[in-house]
């Protein structure tokens, strides 16, 4: 082959190549999977965004640098059953949940203060705390990468990644298919935050697997929960929180999650109730907190495949989320159950704690099934 049919043919397959990857990115900004482009929204074609959680830290980042709040939703995947348009908020808009799926305090804290370099005058932060989150054994996500915070922009690789990569051209696909076979009026972005109601009737069956899946990860020991231990570098992520918010005049409502009652019961089982006890004390002595964990009659539901207030031991309804909202602002008491949600100082937190002990002798007591199903997983578990 001659010189110049070699040039002829790399003309053709580079711009073969060429035409192809502009093709991909321009169909990926089309799509616009995670929702990082901002892209004009088309019912049937990109309105559904399904794999967005999956990427929620890069669109979440991205989000903040955008929406610049004024109202910050702060914590793990419980939180992200706050609703950031809630009447609460109507006068500290726009609001947004910066809840992570799996989330640390160090991460946590990390997107707070990625929050405040994008919206200097914060107003308000409401933060939900979980135990596993201030463990030593915590650890970052794997898709959290710090370079992409306390940035004003979407960084150059991952706006490269969003539009070039090939995981980003199978989500293109994906939520394509799923805006194709969707109906009108689906939210623009499915995320965890708007996914609003109550979660379909299921098996009961399905119900108690998924139940099994988070008390099972007490009892086993996993990752976090092995030989678990209150880290002191947590504390302080979570502290300096606090402080910032009060050096910046930030109004703060913290919160511990509604775990349903049998959660209560796993950690009893799995010998961890001393440390989640010491964990809450040790919250408490920072800021005032609202625990909303307990035996109240919404910890208690029987779990079953219509439950209306949760959907395993961890996660909560949404409708259970506005009624913590509700509480924490005292707007419309009247639709709270009176012993949902308690606010805890170092004075109260013992009586508090005595009050509960009662509570779950009676809980055990009515609820034998519960307590040997508990049983049965940990024998299981420390076979």
């Amino acid at each position: 082959m001659t010189i110049k049919a070699y040039k002829r043919f790399n003309s053709i397959f580079l711009t073969l190549v060429s035409f192809n990857l502009f093709a991909v990115g321009l169909f990926n900004i089309l799509i616009d999977p995670y929702g990082v482009f901002n892209t004009y929204i088309m019912q049937g074609i990109n309105q559904v965004k399904p794999t967005r959680i999956n990427h929620a830290r890069l669109a979440k980042a991205v989000d903040v640098t955008r929406i610049q709040p004024k109202t910050i939703l702060l914590g793990s995947s419980t939180a992200l059953r706050l609703s950031p348009v809630h009447p609460v908020f109507a006068n500290a808009q726009p609001a947004y949940n910066l809840g992570l799926p799996g989330a640390g305090m160090q991460e946590e804290l990390l997107y707070f203060q990625h929050a405040l370099i994008n919206q200097p005058d914060l107003k308000q932060l409401i933060i939900g705390l979980d135990f596993f989150s201030f463990g030593v054994g915590v650890k970052k996500a794997p898709d959290f990468i710090e370079d992409r915070l306390q940035k004003n922009r979407i960084t150059t690789q991952d706006a490269l990644n969003a539009i070039f990569s090939l995981s980003a051209f199978k989500s293109s696909w994906d939520s394509l298919a799923a805006n194709r076979a969707s109906k009108p009026g689906v939210s623009a972005l499915i995320d965890l935050e708007n996914q609003r109601g109550v979660t379909p009737v299921q098996e009961n069956s399905r119900v108690m697997n998924n139940f099994q899946t988070v008390i099972s990860s007490y009892l086993q020991q996993e990752d976090r929960y092995k030989n678990y231990q209150i880290s002191n570098e947590r504390l302080n992520d979570f502290r300096t929180i606090i402080d910032t918010c009060r050096q910046r005049n930030i109004a703060v409502k913290v919160f511990f999650s509604p775990t349903h009652a049998i959660q209560l019961q796993a950690l009893h089982e799995a010998g961890l109730s001393s440390a989640y006890k010491d964990w809450q004390r040790q919250v408490v002595k920072i800021i005032p907190t609202w625990d909303f964990s307990g035996y109240s009659q919404i910890n208690t539901e029987s779990i079953s495949g219509e439950m209306k207030n949760y959907v395993d031991g961890a996660h909560y309804q949404y409708r259970i989320a506005d009624l913590i909202l509700n509480r924490m602002f005292q707007y419309h008491l009247e639709t709270v159950p009176s012993d949902f949600g308690v606010l805890l100082t170092p004075e109260t937190i013992e009586p508090h704690f005595a009050a509960l002990r009662a509570d779950q002798i009676v809980w055990e007591k009515n609820n034998p099934k519960m307590i040997k199903f508990v049983q049965h997983l940990d024998a299981k578990a420390n076979r």
